[in-house]
Protein backbone atom coordinates (compact mmCIF):
# COMPACT_ATOMS: atom_id res chain seq x y z
CA UNK A 1 0.00 0.00 0.00
CA UNK A 2 1.46 3.37 -0.98
CA UNK A 3 1.05 6.63 0.94
CA UNK A 4 -1.71 7.70 -1.43
CA UNK A 5 -3.59 4.47 -0.73
CA UNK A 6 -3.21 4.59 3.04
CA UNK A 7 -6.54 4.86 4.87
CA UNK A 8 -7.09 7.97 6.95
CA UNK A 9 -6.95 5.85 10.11
CA UNK A 10 -3.18 5.88 9.61
CA UNK A 11 -3.06 9.65 10.13
CA UNK A 12 -2.69 9.01 13.86
CA UNK A 13 0.32 6.75 13.33
CA UNK A 14 3.88 8.08 13.62
CA UNK A 15 5.13 5.64 10.95
CA UNK A 16 2.71 7.12 8.41
CA UNK A 17 4.07 10.66 8.87
CA UNK A 18 7.71 9.56 8.99
CA UNK A 19 7.19 7.71 5.70
CA UNK A 20 5.35 10.63 4.13
CA UNK A 21 8.01 13.19 5.06
CA UNK A 22 10.82 10.87 4.00
CA UNK A 23 9.26 10.70 0.52
CA UNK A 24 7.69 14.15 0.16
CA UNK A 25 9.87 17.18 0.77
CA UNK A 26 7.77 19.99 -0.69
CA UNK A 27 5.97 22.18 1.89
CA UNK A 28 2.30 21.37 2.29
CA UNK A 29 -0.40 23.33 4.11
CA UNK A 30 -3.51 21.33 5.00
CA UNK A 31 -5.85 24.19 5.64
CA UNK A 32 -4.62 27.59 4.50
CA UNK A 33 -1.30 29.29 3.99
CA UNK A 34 -0.36 31.89 6.62
CA UNK A 35 -1.14 34.99 4.50
CA UNK A 36 -4.77 33.85 4.20
CA UNK A 37 -5.15 33.53 7.98
CA UNK A 38 -2.86 36.39 9.03
CA UNK A 39 -5.73 38.85 9.65
CA UNK A 40 -7.34 36.42 12.13
CA UNK A 41 -4.04 35.49 13.76
CA UNK A 42 -3.14 39.17 14.13
CA UNK A 43 -6.56 39.88 15.64
CA UNK A 44 -6.41 37.12 18.27
CA UNK A 45 -2.64 37.16 18.89
CA UNK A 46 -1.88 40.86 18.56
CA UNK A 47 1.29 40.86 20.69
CA UNK A 48 4.13 39.62 18.51
CA UNK A 49 6.29 38.79 21.54
CA UNK A 50 3.88 36.16 22.91
CA UNK A 51 4.85 32.53 22.42
CA UNK A 52 2.78 30.75 19.77
CA UNK A 53 2.47 26.96 19.56
CA UNK A 54 1.84 25.42 16.13
CA UNK A 55 0.62 21.86 16.70
CA UNK A 56 1.10 19.34 13.91
CA UNK A 57 3.30 21.67 11.87
CA UNK A 58 4.46 19.10 9.34
CA UNK A 59 6.56 20.73 6.65
CA UNK A 60 4.16 23.65 6.27
CA UNK A 61 5.54 27.15 5.80
CA UNK A 62 2.89 28.49 8.23
CA UNK A 63 5.32 29.00 11.12
CA UNK A 64 7.84 30.64 8.82
CA UNK A 65 5.11 33.02 7.68
CA UNK A 66 4.40 33.97 11.28
CA UNK A 67 8.07 34.77 11.90
CA UNK A 68 8.20 36.75 8.66
CA UNK A 69 5.18 38.69 9.96
CA UNK A 70 7.07 39.67 13.12
CA UNK A 71 6.17 36.96 15.64
CA UNK A 72 9.19 36.52 17.90
CA UNK A 73 8.63 33.11 19.53
CA UNK A 74 6.99 30.44 17.38
CA UNK A 75 7.25 26.82 18.56
CA UNK A 76 6.26 24.15 16.04
CA UNK A 77 5.71 20.54 17.11
CA UNK A 78 4.94 17.38 15.17
CA UNK A 79 4.68 13.64 15.71
CA UNK A 80 7.21 12.97 12.93
CA UNK A 81 10.83 13.14 14.00
CA UNK A 82 11.73 13.00 10.29
CA UNK A 83 9.99 16.29 9.52
CA UNK A 84 11.22 17.93 12.73
CA UNK A 85 14.84 17.04 11.89
CA UNK A 86 14.32 18.61 8.45
CA UNK A 87 12.69 21.74 9.89
CA UNK A 88 15.39 22.19 12.56
CA UNK A 89 18.05 22.19 9.82
CA UNK A 90 16.00 24.42 7.51
CA UNK A 91 15.38 27.06 10.19
CA UNK A 92 18.67 26.86 12.09
CA UNK A 93 19.31 30.52 11.23
CA UNK A 94 15.93 31.67 12.59
CA UNK A 95 16.06 31.71 16.41
CA UNK A 96 12.45 32.95 16.59
CA UNK A 97 11.30 29.60 15.15
CA UNK A 98 11.81 26.49 17.24
CA UNK A 99 10.83 22.98 16.10
CA UNK A 100 10.37 20.02 18.42
CA UNK A 101 9.28 16.40 18.22
CA UNK A 102 6.27 15.59 20.38
CA UNK A 103 3.96 12.65 20.83
CA UNK A 104 1.99 14.31 23.61
CA UNK A 105 -0.40 16.26 21.39
CA UNK A 106 -1.61 13.30 19.37
CA UNK A 107 -4.84 11.47 20.06
CA UNK A 108 -4.90 7.76 20.87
Amino acid sequence: MTSSETPTQSYSEKWYWDDRYTNESEPFDWYQKYPSLAPLINLYVPHRNQRVLVVGCGNSAFSEGMVDDGYEDVVSIDISSVVIDTMVKKYSDRPQLKCAFSLSFFWF
